[in-house]
């Protein structure tokens, strides 16, 4: 009788295959109980018909003669022995394969052939029941407080463990279901995805998450206080900068925050400079921000170099600015409009915001990504609150006398 090993040897002689009981294919990692039979089958089936011993398990390929005649009488048939043999060891393997429930309900069944058999019907049932549980949690899903990465996702896999139990739906079904399930937010996107005649499930996902991405900024603009605050200061004669805060209702004085153009080097020489129009130090009259607060908003049209002008030294940072203000919807990457909201300045004027996006400053090492920047277009600056670039790039901002630096934390280099 021919080894365990011969065998082996034998099953993969042809070169096309591996062999089915190498030490690397001994376990599998699912283990047939009784829902699973078609999760379980889609596994070990390819396994088996890889390593050609599918006609052990389907009846094609039956036992021959365990004895034959030969010329000194009576023999045992070599081929019986290989076939029994192979046969045994894959008995084995589809134990190895079972949970100690159902393998212990088919010790019975002593072929690979017999013990496939025993296997499904004792699942069957089972699986049946599994598959009316499965179409009513697809009927009864909701979105709810779920992402909506996550309604899609518990979406598809319903709809896979439908297929796998053998019971698959149309595409059209899912899709259907999936619209069914979202809430009265999303009625616009999903009456614009049914009437479409032809849709596929990844152009369904793509324009679920992206309608998604509008809600929850326009959700996010919604949350915010009704007049933010821009926080531009204004000059007083005792020298000290007062801040009119809109959005609440209370008048901070010196709130303000270090601010300035931004140009990531040194202003002047060795002296400390001083500037003839705010009469303070650490700068001069060419880069005093204060001398242009008065036109910080004005009525007419934003200037056509506005429009591209994403260099970061075209930026004034603003550390007491409780968001990022551009004057030109060119400059956005992506922008939603926004409905009558509007800003306070410290005068008590109030100018229109009419989008909230995100913008992309590109500097020599990388990039800086701001968000909710609001389109103001009647303001003739780009204002950076020090404060959101912090929170949203992970980077620090160092004021100085002559500088104004924005440093990688960890490293301490200087990226702008």
């Amino acid at each position: 009788m021919s080894t365990a090993s011969s065998v082996v040897s034998a099953v993969a002689s042809n070169g096309r295959t591996y062999s089915l009981f190498s030490s690397s294919s001994q376990t599998t990692t699912i283990k047939l109980d009784r829902v699973n039979f078609m999760v379980w089958e889609s596994i070990v089936l390819p396994l088996i018909e890889g390593n050609r011993l599918e006609g052990h398990i389907d009846g094609t390929s039956r036992a021959p003669l365990k004895v034959i005649s030969g010329e000194k009488g009576e023999k045992e048939n070599p081929a019986w022995s290989e076939w029994f043999s192979v046969d045994r060891l894959l008995v084995g393997w589809l134990r190895n394969t079972m949970s100690q429930e159902i393998g212990a309900q088919l010790l019975h069944h002593k072929t690979a052939e017999d013990l496939w058999n025993g296997a499904k019907p004792l699942t069957c049932t089972s699986t049946k029941a599994r598959v009316m549980v499965i179409k009513s949690d697809l009927h009864n899903t909701r979105k709810n407080s779920l992402k909506m990465d996550e309604y899609l996702n518990k979406m598809k896999n319903l709809s896979d463990e439908l297929a796998l139990a053998g019971s698959p739906i149309a595409m059209d079904d899912l899709i259907l279901h999936t619209l069914n399930g979202l809430d009265a937010d999303y009625n616009a996107i999903a009456v614009r995805l049914l009437d479409q005649p032809a849709i596929t499930w990844v152009e369904v996902q793509a324009a679920l998450l992206s309608f998604e991405s509008q809600l929850t900024q326009k959700s996010h603009f919604a949350n915010l206080s009704i007049q933010p605050s821009v926080n531009l200061a204004q000059r007083t004669t005792d020298n000290s900068d007062s801040v009119n805060h809109r959005g609440g209702r209370n008048n901070y004085r010196n709130s303000r925050g270090r601010g300035g153009r931004y140009r990531g080097g040194r202003r002047g020489g060795g002296g400390r400079p001083f500037c003839i129009n705010c009469q303070r130090s650490g700068h001069t009259l060419a880069t005093c921000y204060y001398r242009d607060e008065s036109a910080a908003f004005n009525h007419s049209p934003p200037q056509a170099y506005y429009a591209n002008s994403n260099s970061y030294s075209d930026w004034y940072m603003d550390s007491g600015a409780n968001y990022h203000i551009i004057p030109h919807s060119g400059q956005f990457e992506e922008m939603i409009p926004t409905g009558k909201s509007h800003i306070t300045t410290c005068t008590g004027e109030q100018r229109p915001i009419l989008g909230i996006g995100t913008v992309t400053i590109p500097c020599k090492q990388s990039k800086f990504h701001l968000k909710d920047v609001l389109y103001v277009p009647s303001a003739t600056k780009n204002l950076m609150s020090v404060n959101r670039l912090v929170q949203d790039n992970s980077v620090s901002v160092n004021f100085s006398n002559q500088r104004c630096d924005v440093k990688d934390p960890v490293t301490r280099r200087i990226i702008m």
